[in-house]
């Protein structure tokens, strides 16, 4: 939870538009949300912002959804 008390959440996914589709549904729910477009990234952001939720695409390249909640 950020200094706010508002939930992170780390979106990761190759596909902008899926992001976009899932950051959408987030914003009713007063989430501030952090956005990944490979595993790599995904991985540098959840270490550096500790996000309270993870959504992670299984299917990216170079890491994989499994590759990412592993080193998380």
């Amino acid at each position: 939870m950020n200094p706010e008390g508002r939930r992170l959440v780390l979106v990761a996914d190759d596909d902008a538009g899926i992001r976009e589709l899932i950051v959408r549904q987030l914003q009713p729910l007063d989430c501030d949300v952090l956005e990944a477009r490979d595993g790599e990234e995904a991985v540098r952001l959840a270490l550096a912002h500790e996000p309270d939720l993870l959504i992670v695409d299984i299917g990216m390249p170079g890491l994989s959804g499994y590759d990412v909640t592993r080193e998380i």
